[in-house]
Protein backbone atom coordinates (compact mmCIF):
# COMPACT_ATOMS: atom_id res chain seq x y z
CA UNK A 1 0.00 0.00 0.00
CA UNK A 2 1.35 3.40 -0.97
CA UNK A 3 -0.76 5.64 1.24
CA UNK A 4 1.56 8.04 3.02
CA UNK A 5 0.10 10.47 5.48
CA UNK A 6 1.17 11.90 8.76
CA UNK A 7 -0.35 9.58 11.30
CA UNK A 8 -1.54 6.04 11.19
CA UNK A 9 -1.54 4.67 7.62
CA UNK A 10 -3.77 1.76 8.60
CA UNK A 11 -6.49 4.10 9.85
CA UNK A 12 -6.32 6.17 6.66
CA UNK A 13 -6.49 2.96 4.60
CA UNK A 14 -9.53 1.73 6.52
CA UNK A 15 -11.35 5.03 6.04
CA UNK A 16 -10.49 4.97 2.36
CA UNK A 17 -11.94 1.44 2.11
CA UNK A 18 -15.20 2.64 3.70
CA UNK A 19 -15.54 5.53 1.24
CA UNK A 20 -14.74 3.29 -1.74
CA UNK A 21 -17.33 0.77 -0.52
CA UNK A 22 -19.92 3.56 -0.32
CA UNK A 23 -19.17 4.44 -3.96
CA UNK A 24 -19.39 0.78 -4.94
CA UNK A 25 -22.88 0.52 -3.44
CA UNK A 26 -24.09 3.75 -5.04
CA UNK A 27 -22.55 3.61 -8.51
CA UNK A 28 -22.60 1.31 -11.50
CA UNK A 29 -19.59 -0.16 -13.27
CA UNK A 30 -19.32 2.68 -15.82
CA UNK A 31 -19.60 5.36 -13.14
CA UNK A 32 -16.96 3.66 -10.98
CA UNK A 33 -14.62 3.52 -13.95
CA UNK A 34 -15.24 7.20 -14.77
CA UNK A 35 -14.59 8.16 -11.17
CA UNK A 36 -11.35 6.16 -11.16
CA UNK A 37 -10.30 7.89 -14.40
CA UNK A 38 -10.97 11.31 -12.87
CA UNK A 39 -9.02 10.49 -9.72
CA UNK A 40 -6.09 9.17 -11.78
CA UNK A 41 -5.91 12.51 -13.56
CA UNK A 42 -5.03 14.02 -10.20
CA UNK A 43 -7.60 16.74 -10.67
CA UNK A 44 -6.87 19.05 -7.77
CA UNK A 45 -7.43 22.78 -7.53
CA UNK A 46 -6.21 24.55 -4.40
CA UNK A 47 -6.29 21.30 -2.44
CA UNK A 48 -9.79 20.44 -3.61
CA UNK A 49 -10.53 17.59 -5.95
CA UNK A 50 -12.94 18.78 -8.63
CA UNK A 51 -14.93 16.06 -10.37
CA UNK A 52 -18.11 17.80 -11.45
CA UNK A 53 -16.88 18.41 -15.00
CA UNK A 54 -15.49 14.87 -15.37
CA UNK A 55 -18.23 12.56 -14.10
CA UNK A 56 -22.00 12.49 -14.09
CA UNK A 57 -23.78 14.54 -11.44
CA UNK A 58 -24.98 11.41 -9.64
CA UNK A 59 -21.44 9.98 -9.49
CA UNK A 60 -19.99 13.29 -8.27
CA UNK A 61 -22.62 13.43 -5.54
CA UNK A 62 -22.06 9.84 -4.44
CA UNK A 63 -18.30 10.39 -4.45
CA UNK A 64 -18.43 13.62 -2.42
CA UNK A 65 -17.57 11.91 0.93
CA UNK A 66 -14.60 10.18 -0.74
CA UNK A 67 -13.45 13.43 -2.32
CA UNK A 68 -13.81 15.35 0.94
CA UNK A 69 -11.78 12.65 2.69
CA UNK A 70 -9.00 12.89 0.10
CA UNK A 71 -9.04 16.69 0.29
CA UNK A 72 -8.65 16.52 4.07
CA UNK A 73 -5.09 15.24 3.72
CA UNK A 74 -2.67 17.96 4.69
CA UNK A 75 -0.14 17.69 1.89
CA UNK A 76 -0.42 17.48 -1.88
CA UNK A 77 1.67 14.31 -1.75
CA UNK A 78 -0.81 12.68 0.65
CA UNK A 79 -3.78 13.77 -1.49
CA UNK A 80 -2.09 12.30 -4.57
CA UNK A 81 -1.37 9.01 -2.79
CA UNK A 82 -4.97 8.78 -1.56
CA UNK A 83 -6.35 9.63 -5.01
CA UNK A 84 -4.15 7.02 -6.66
CA UNK A 85 -5.08 4.36 -4.14
CA UNK A 86 -8.78 5.23 -4.41
CA UNK A 87 -8.60 4.99 -8.20
CA UNK A 88 -6.94 1.57 -8.01
CA UNK A 89 -9.55 0.31 -5.57
CA UNK A 90 -12.42 1.72 -7.65
CA UNK A 91 -11.01 0.05 -10.77
CA UNK A 92 -10.83 -3.30 -8.98
CA UNK A 93 -14.36 -2.76 -7.67
CA UNK A 94 -15.75 -1.79 -11.08
CA UNK A 95 -14.44 -5.03 -12.58
CA UNK A 96 -16.33 -7.01 -9.96
CA UNK A 97 -19.55 -4.96 -10.26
Amino acid sequence: MTIRHQGNERVWSEWLALYVEHCRRELGERELSELADALELGVAVDGEVELDSLVAEHAAGAARPLIDFIASAESAQSRTALSDEAAARLRATSRRA
